[in-house]
């Protein structure tokens, strides 16, 4: 679902801004493949390779989604892609607002560089590879430093959207803990065994 937003996305917004018949071929060539990679028939034995060389269990039947799941889980995935795609754009908004980056191609633009970020395996998190296929696929609308610098602002506002999760289940749990443990100390205090001592 991520070549599928990056593909379509790019496709959208190269058409708008200039026609780029390479943007359009790697478009094409991922909208596609994509098909074709998601069948069982491929997706399993290449999925049990890849398990096999990660000494893993590998999938049994059981395990493969049906086609309506694989279609549900695609198009739930397709729809987190878009939104955090927006959100880049929105951060490009504010970097360089006399850009005139359209949505599109910045939805396409964050969804096929977080793409390059997740198949390059030995950086974790794609950390700076993801930023350089943004540069890369945005230089012809803005300019490098500005495109770094929105790619440095998102993954900064990434990290810190996956921290607030965790950060605010803490900070409740320690809040109901100190206040059951204040209201064990007021009853202790208030006991009558207490109060003879």
């Amino acid at each position: 679902s991520c070549a599928f937003v990056g593909a379509v996305g790019l496709t959208i917004g190269v058409g708008v801004h200039h026609s780029s018949l390479g943007a359009y071929a790697v478009a094409g060539f991922l909208v596609a493949a994509l098909p074709v990679a998601l069948h069982p028939r491929i997706l399993v034995p290449v999925a049990n390779r890849l398990l096999r060389l990660a000494r893993r269990d590998q999938l049994d039947a059981a395990s493969v989604l049906s086609a309506k799941q694989t279609l549900l889980v695609f198009c739930a995935f397709a729809v987190s892609y878009c939104i955090n795609g927006a959100g880049f754009w929105l951060v490009l908004r504010v970097v360089a607002p006399e850009a005139q980056v359209n949505p599109a191609l910045a939805i396409g633009a964050y969804s096929l560089a977080g793409l390059v970020g997740v198949l390059v395996l030995f950086v974790p998190s794609g950390l700076g590879v993801r930023e350089a296929a943004l540069v890369a696929l945005l230089g012809s609308v803005i300019s490098p430093e500005t495109a770094l610098v929105a790619a440095g602002l998102a993954r900064a506002l990434n990290v810190l959207a996956d921290l607030a999760a965790p950060g605010l289940l803490a900070t409740f749990d320690l809040t109901r803990r100190l206040i059951s443990h204040r209201s064990a100390t007021v009853e202790a205090a208030g006991s009558p065994a207490l109060q003879r001592h």
